[in-house]
């Protein structure tokens, strides 16, 4: 894996990746996760004469965080669920195995080497998971006839002539291994850009989920479009797009039901995220890999002409857990099911080994539910319920941007 630095952040005390059996990694151990017990609310998992009128939590690693925050402990207690509560600390009872870390220690996340756009990443920060300096490139793995796993399954099939970004120019995929680097990949960063707040309304009925957005981020946290002010970037993705409010209508059955046949997934928005952003496939409008190829903002979106959208799930959104250390829903694609974020049971991140063919898996009490990965197709490999139609500027929408096609592959 690439040298990276490690600064210290908030996403860094928010979550702490564990780790999990890979046989593409040498040097990671196996380990055995016992199943978590709850600690009950009122009793702190650090000091038990906190003052209630203290307003901080003092984590294992030292950290302090705000009463209300609730995340993965670090330090030795990594691998725990917690709950800042006036001034004490509940968290889950699983003992953390001792982790050979070497120089990055676990509960850090690492920023990536492309010093002029870089991004700061937890997912990718340990031996969990897949080697992010050497993702599988997702461009061959895309199928108009059957669903498979690892792949995705579209209705339509690769369109060289659209618009994307310039082959030429991108210098962090390896064509000879058919990886991409995650580390070297340039991000378009932070700044004064401001398209107003987000907003994201969900009702339940009786067998239906309904729910109303205008597709900006509900945290506020987006890139600093449009990114023609970014002449390098530009270079790479000639992307004009401004990201603006639209009104979008999602109508989910509330008990969706897998089908014997999956479906093939369409361009254009698959889901939505619960913080109001509409997602996509993991395919750009040239049926290639959209999150290794394109340029998206740290925050994980980027606009098509001005419906920002995702094609992987933020890291941010996967910040609430399941007392098992599984993650939470951090959205609902359009046949209804939900899709969690990337850890399953133990709090060990998901790959593709551990889901079907459309991405999910069922399990336990859960049910069916998609997982978020950081290797493709990222959200969902085809849909195992009947898809439902949106209503709004994304139903007319498909993934072309007002820009010339590309000319150098």
């Amino acid at each position: 894996m690439q040298s990276v630095v490690n600064p210290q952040s908030p996403e860094a005390i928010a979550s702490s990746p564990d780790t999990s059996a890979n046989p593409e990694k040498k040097e990671r151990q196996e380990i055995e996760y016992p199943t978590p017990t709850p600690l009950d609310i009122n009793q702190s998992a650090t000091d038990p004469d906190q003052a209630s009128t203290k307003n901080t939590c003092s984590l294992a690693g030292g950290e302090e965080v705000d009463s209300g925050w609730a995340g993965k402990d670090s330090g030795s207690n990594y691998c725990n669920q917690c709950m800042c509560m006036e001034g004490k600390l509940a968290c889950t009872k699983m003992a953390c195995p001792v982790l050979e870390v070497g120089n990055n220690e676990k509960n850090n996340p690492v920023t990536t080497t492309n010093s002029s756009y870089p991004i700061t990443s937890l997912i990718c920060a340990d031996s969990s998971g897949p080697d992010c300096s050497k993702l599988r490139l997702g461009d061959n793995f895309l199928s108009t006839t059957n669903p498979a796993k690892g792949h995705l399954f579209s209705c339509s099939g690769k369109n060289p002539d659209a618009p994307g970004a310039n082959a030429s120019k991108i210098t962090w995929i390896d064509l000879i291994s058919n990886t991409w680097d995650f580390f070297k990949k340039p991000w378009l960063p932070e700044g004064s850009f401001n398209p107003g707040n987000g907003e994201y309304s969900e009702t339940t009925s009786e067998n239906k989920r309904n729910i109303t957005t205008n597709n900006l981020p509900l945290d506020g946290k987006i890139g600093d479009w449009p990114m023609t002010n970014y002449h390098e970037l530009t270079a790479i993705d000639r992307n004009p797009g401004i990201p603006k409010a639209e009104i979008i209508n999602f109508e989910y059955p509330l008990s969706p039901i897998e089908q014997v046949k999956p479906s093939c997934v369409s361009l254009g928005a698959i889901g939505i995220a619960k913080n109001g952003v509409v997602i996509y496939s993991a395919v750009d409008a040239r049926g290639e890999d959209a999150v290794a190829r394109e340029i998206v903002d740290i925050f994980g979106g980027h606009p098509a002409q001005s419906s920002y959208h995702y094609h992987f799930v933020p890291e941010r959104l996967d910040d609430t857990f399941l007392e098992d250390g599984h993650s939470g829903v951090v959205g609902y694609i359009n046949d209804g099911f939900p899709i969690h974020g990337y850890k399953g049971v133990g709090g060990v991140e998901v790959n593709n080994d551990a889901l079907d063919i459309c991405h999910g898996h069922n399990h336990d009490d859960i049910g069916y539910h998609y997982h978020a990965t950081i290797e493709y197709p990222y959200t969902i490999g085809c849909y195992i319920g009947t898809p439902s139609s949106i209503h709004g500027a994304q139903s007319r929408m498909d993934q072309s941007r007002e820009r010339p096609p590309r000319r150098n592959r």
